[in-house]
Protein backbone atom coordinates (compact mmCIF):
# COMPACT_ATOMS: atom_id res chain seq x y z
CA UNK A 1 0.00 0.00 0.00
CA UNK A 2 1.72 3.22 -1.11
CA UNK A 3 1.74 6.23 1.20
CA UNK A 4 3.11 9.73 0.85
CA UNK A 5 4.03 11.68 3.97
CA UNK A 6 3.08 15.30 3.25
CA UNK A 7 1.85 18.29 5.22
CA UNK A 8 2.03 16.37 8.52
CA UNK A 9 -0.21 13.55 7.30
CA UNK A 10 0.21 10.16 5.64
CA UNK A 11 -1.71 10.13 2.37
CA UNK A 12 -2.71 6.68 1.12
CA UNK A 13 -3.24 6.14 -2.61
CA UNK A 14 -3.53 3.35 -5.15
CA UNK A 15 -2.31 3.26 -8.76
CA UNK A 16 -3.88 1.08 -11.46
CA UNK A 17 -2.83 0.78 -15.11
CA UNK A 18 -0.25 2.51 -17.25
CA UNK A 19 -0.57 5.53 -19.49
CA UNK A 20 -1.89 9.08 -19.25
CA UNK A 21 -2.61 9.91 -15.57
CA UNK A 22 -6.13 10.39 -14.22
CA UNK A 23 -6.40 11.36 -10.55
CA UNK A 24 -9.87 10.35 -9.31
CA UNK A 25 -11.18 11.66 -5.97
CA UNK A 26 -13.80 10.01 -3.74
CA UNK A 27 -16.67 11.65 -1.88
CA UNK A 28 -17.16 12.74 1.72
CA UNK A 29 -16.90 9.82 4.13
CA UNK A 30 -15.80 7.40 1.42
CA UNK A 31 -12.42 6.04 0.33
CA UNK A 32 -10.69 4.79 -2.79
CA UNK A 33 -12.84 1.65 -2.92
CA UNK A 34 -15.64 3.96 -4.11
CA UNK A 35 -13.68 5.42 -7.02
CA UNK A 36 -12.00 2.13 -7.91
CA UNK A 37 -15.45 0.58 -8.28
CA UNK A 38 -16.74 3.54 -10.28
CA UNK A 39 -14.04 3.49 -12.93
CA UNK A 40 -11.42 0.97 -14.00
CA UNK A 41 -8.96 2.41 -16.53
CA UNK A 42 -8.86 1.21 -20.09
CA UNK A 43 -5.68 0.84 -22.13
CA UNK A 44 -3.27 3.80 -22.06
CA UNK A 45 -4.79 5.35 -18.93
CA UNK A 46 -3.30 5.21 -15.46
CA UNK A 47 -5.69 5.86 -12.58
CA UNK A 48 -4.42 7.30 -9.31
CA UNK A 49 -6.93 6.91 -6.48
CA UNK A 50 -5.95 9.03 -3.43
CA UNK A 51 -7.70 8.79 -0.09
CA UNK A 52 -8.05 12.39 0.98
CA UNK A 53 -6.98 13.39 4.47
CA UNK A 54 -9.23 12.02 7.18
CA UNK A 55 -10.58 9.34 4.85
CA UNK A 56 -9.78 5.68 4.34
CA UNK A 57 -6.24 4.88 5.46
CA UNK A 58 -5.02 8.49 5.23
CA UNK A 59 -4.39 10.30 8.47
CA UNK A 60 -5.58 13.78 9.44
CA UNK A 61 -4.63 16.72 11.63
CA UNK A 62 -6.86 19.35 13.18
CA UNK A 63 -7.21 21.24 9.89
CA UNK A 64 -9.33 20.04 6.98
CA UNK A 65 -10.30 22.38 4.13
CA UNK A 66 -10.56 22.38 0.35
CA UNK A 67 -7.19 24.15 0.31
CA UNK A 68 -5.76 21.14 2.16
CA UNK A 69 -7.23 18.76 -0.43
CA UNK A 70 -5.74 20.81 -3.26
CA UNK A 71 -2.31 21.01 -1.63
CA UNK A 72 -2.29 17.25 -1.10
CA UNK A 73 -3.37 16.53 -4.70
CA UNK A 74 -0.61 18.72 -6.14
CA UNK A 75 1.98 17.25 -3.74
CA UNK A 76 0.97 13.74 -4.81
CA UNK A 77 1.19 14.71 -8.49
CA UNK A 78 4.65 16.16 -7.88
CA UNK A 79 5.70 13.00 -6.03
CA UNK A 80 4.58 10.88 -8.98
CA UNK A 81 6.25 13.18 -11.49
CA UNK A 82 3.00 14.29 -13.12
CA UNK A 83 3.28 17.69 -14.76
CA UNK A 84 -0.20 17.43 -16.28
CA UNK A 85 -3.13 15.10 -15.59
CA UNK A 86 -6.87 14.56 -15.84
CA UNK A 87 -8.56 15.36 -12.53
CA UNK A 88 -12.01 14.17 -11.52
CA UNK A 89 -14.13 13.28 -8.55
CA UNK A 90 -17.52 12.51 -7.13
CA UNK A 91 -19.38 14.84 -4.74
CA UNK A 92 -16.73 16.26 -2.37
CA UNK A 93 -14.16 14.98 -4.85
CA UNK A 94 -15.83 16.96 -7.65
CA UNK A 95 -15.76 20.08 -5.49
CA UNK A 96 -12.07 19.50 -4.69
CA UNK A 97 -11.44 19.02 -8.42
CA UNK A 98 -12.90 22.45 -9.24
CA UNK A 99 -11.06 24.06 -6.32
CA UNK A 100 -7.77 22.58 -7.50
CA UNK A 101 -8.23 23.65 -11.13
CA UNK A 102 -8.94 27.25 -10.10
CA UNK A 103 -5.59 27.33 -8.28
CA UNK A 104 -3.51 25.23 -10.68
CA UNK A 105 -5.09 25.47 -14.15
CA UNK A 106 -1.77 24.84 -15.87
CA UNK A 107 -1.50 21.37 -14.33
CA UNK A 108 -4.86 19.98 -15.42
CA UNK A 109 -5.72 18.61 -18.86
CA UNK A 110 -9.43 17.95 -18.31
CA UNK A 111 -12.06 17.74 -15.56
CA UNK A 112 -14.61 15.04 -14.68
CA UNK A 113 -17.31 16.19 -12.23
CA UNK A 114 -19.73 13.55 -10.95
CA UNK A 115 -22.83 14.07 -8.79
CA UNK A 116 -22.03 17.56 -7.61
CA UNK A 117 -23.11 18.42 -4.07
CA UNK A 118 -21.98 22.05 -4.23
CA UNK A 119 -22.71 24.80 -6.74
CA UNK A 120 -20.38 27.42 -5.31
CA UNK A 121 -22.07 28.06 -2.01
CA UNK A 122 -21.99 25.72 0.97
CA UNK A 123 -24.19 22.64 0.94
CA UNK A 124 -27.87 23.45 1.38
CA UNK A 125 -29.13 23.77 4.95
CA UNK A 126 -30.82 20.36 5.21
CA UNK A 127 -27.79 18.49 3.90
CA UNK A 128 -25.27 20.41 5.99
CA UNK A 129 -27.34 19.97 9.15
CA UNK A 130 -27.61 16.24 8.58
CA UNK A 131 -23.83 15.90 8.29
CA UNK A 132 -23.27 18.10 11.34
CA UNK A 133 -25.64 15.90 13.35
CA UNK A 134 -23.77 12.85 12.07
CA UNK A 135 -20.46 14.35 13.18
CA UNK A 136 -21.73 15.00 16.71
CA UNK A 137 -23.18 11.50 17.01
CA UNK A 138 -19.98 9.87 15.69
CA UNK A 139 -17.95 11.64 18.38
CA UNK A 140 -20.05 9.79 20.96
CA UNK A 141 -20.23 6.61 18.86
CA UNK A 142 -24.00 6.82 19.24
CA UNK A 143 -26.29 6.05 16.29
CA UNK A 144 -29.19 6.80 18.60
CA UNK A 145 -28.02 10.38 19.05
CA UNK A 146 -28.13 10.81 15.28
CA UNK A 147 -31.62 9.32 15.05
CA UNK A 148 -32.85 11.58 17.83
CA UNK A 149 -31.54 14.76 16.19
CA UNK A 150 -33.91 17.23 14.55
CA UNK A 151 -31.78 17.22 11.41
CA UNK A 152 -32.18 13.46 11.01
CA UNK A 153 -35.93 13.55 11.66
CA UNK A 154 -36.32 16.38 9.14
CA UNK A 155 -34.34 14.46 6.54
CA UNK A 156 -36.49 11.38 6.98
CA UNK A 157 -39.28 13.42 5.42
CA UNK A 158 -37.07 14.57 2.53
CA UNK A 159 -35.47 11.26 1.58
CA UNK A 160 -35.76 8.44 4.10
CA UNK A 161 -33.27 6.12 2.38
CA UNK A 162 -30.50 8.72 2.48
CA UNK A 163 -31.12 9.52 6.14
CA UNK A 164 -31.06 5.84 7.11
CA UNK A 165 -27.85 5.29 5.12
CA UNK A 166 -26.01 7.68 7.43
CA UNK A 167 -26.12 5.08 10.18
CA UNK A 168 -23.69 3.01 8.12
CA UNK A 169 -20.89 5.46 8.93
CA UNK A 170 -20.81 4.10 12.48
CA UNK A 171 -19.23 0.97 11.00
CA UNK A 172 -16.52 2.96 9.18
CA UNK A 173 -13.20 3.23 11.09
CA UNK A 174 -12.16 6.51 9.42
CA UNK A 175 -15.54 8.10 10.20
CA UNK A 176 -15.08 7.23 13.87
CA UNK A 177 -11.44 8.41 13.91
CA UNK A 178 -12.10 11.73 12.17
CA UNK A 179 -15.78 12.65 12.65
CA UNK A 180 -15.06 16.39 12.46
CA UNK A 181 -14.83 16.26 8.67
CA UNK A 182 -18.58 15.74 8.40
CA UNK A 183 -19.20 19.04 10.19
CA UNK A 184 -16.43 21.09 8.60
CA UNK A 185 -16.53 20.24 4.89
CA UNK A 186 -20.26 20.77 4.11
CA UNK A 187 -20.19 24.36 5.40
CA UNK A 188 -17.27 25.36 3.18
CA UNK A 189 -17.63 26.77 -0.31
CA UNK A 190 -15.19 25.16 -2.77
CA UNK A 191 -15.37 28.17 -5.09
CA UNK A 192 -16.64 31.70 -4.66
CA UNK A 193 -19.49 31.62 -7.17
CA UNK A 194 -20.61 30.08 -10.42
CA UNK A 195 -18.99 33.05 -12.17
CA UNK A 196 -15.62 31.65 -11.10
CA UNK A 197 -16.27 28.62 -13.30
CA UNK A 198 -16.12 30.81 -16.39
CA UNK A 199 -12.34 30.64 -15.89
CA UNK A 200 -12.34 26.91 -16.68
CA UNK A 201 -10.85 26.53 -20.15
CA UNK A 202 -10.25 22.76 -20.36
CA UNK A 203 -12.61 20.00 -21.57
CA UNK A 204 -15.04 19.16 -18.79
CA UNK A 205 -17.48 16.29 -18.28
CA UNK A 206 -20.41 16.73 -15.88
CA UNK A 207 -22.49 13.71 -14.80
CA UNK A 208 -25.58 13.77 -12.60
CA UNK A 209 -28.57 11.68 -11.62
CA UNK A 210 -31.97 12.43 -10.20
CA UNK A 211 -33.52 10.97 -7.01
CA UNK A 212 -30.49 12.09 -5.01
CA UNK A 213 -31.03 14.88 -2.50
CA UNK A 214 -27.41 15.00 -1.31
CA UNK A 215 -26.31 15.66 -4.90
CA UNK A 216 -29.05 17.85 -6.39
CA UNK A 217 -29.43 17.40 -10.14
CA UNK A 218 -29.80 21.15 -10.49
CA UNK A 219 -26.35 21.75 -8.95
CA UNK A 220 -24.76 19.82 -11.80
CA UNK A 221 -26.94 21.65 -14.33
CA UNK A 222 -25.74 25.00 -12.96
CA UNK A 223 -22.11 23.90 -13.13
CA UNK A 224 -22.55 22.66 -16.69
CA UNK A 225 -24.13 25.96 -17.72
CA UNK A 226 -21.30 27.94 -16.11
CA UNK A 227 -18.46 26.00 -17.76
CA UNK A 228 -18.46 26.94 -21.43
CA UNK A 229 -18.31 23.92 -23.73
CA UNK A 230 -18.71 21.33 -20.96
CA UNK A 231 -20.36 17.99 -21.76
CA UNK A 232 -23.35 16.98 -19.66
CA UNK A 233 -25.00 13.56 -19.30
CA UNK A 234 -27.70 12.27 -16.99
CA UNK A 235 -26.77 8.89 -15.55
CA UNK A 236 -28.84 6.19 -13.89
CA UNK A 237 -29.58 6.55 -10.18
CA UNK A 238 -27.41 4.13 -8.20
CA UNK A 239 -30.18 3.41 -5.68
CA UNK A 240 -32.71 2.54 -8.38
CA UNK A 241 -30.45 0.92 -10.99
CA UNK A 242 -26.99 -0.01 -9.67
CA UNK A 243 -25.98 -1.89 -12.83
CA UNK A 244 -27.12 0.98 -15.05
CA UNK A 245 -25.26 3.48 -12.90
CA UNK A 246 -21.89 1.76 -13.32
CA UNK A 247 -22.57 1.13 -17.00
CA UNK A 248 -23.26 4.82 -17.61
CA UNK A 249 -20.12 5.87 -15.73
CA UNK A 250 -17.98 3.50 -17.78
CA UNK A 251 -19.47 4.58 -21.10
CA UNK A 252 -19.44 8.34 -20.55
CA UNK A 253 -16.03 8.56 -18.84
CA UNK A 254 -14.36 6.46 -21.52
CA UNK A 255 -16.12 8.36 -24.30
CA UNK A 256 -14.92 11.64 -22.81
CA UNK A 257 -11.33 10.50 -22.25
CA UNK A 258 -11.16 9.09 -25.77
CA UNK A 259 -12.18 12.50 -27.13
CA UNK A 260 -9.15 14.17 -25.54
CA UNK A 261 -5.86 14.76 -27.33
CA UNK A 262 -3.54 13.03 -24.88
Amino acid sequence: MPYLHIHNIDLHYEVVGEGYPFIFLHGLGNDCSQTMEMYKPRENIQCIYPEQKGHGLSSCDDHITFDDFTNDIIALADHLGLQEFILGGISMGAAATIHTYLQYPERIKALILIRNAWAGETMNRENANLFIALSEALKEKSPEKLKESEAYKEYLLIEEETAVSMVGFFEEPAALRYPEKFARIPVQAPFESLDALKEIKVPTLVLANRQDSIHPFHSSELIHEAIKGSVFHEIACKKADRKGYYHDLDVYINEFINSLEL
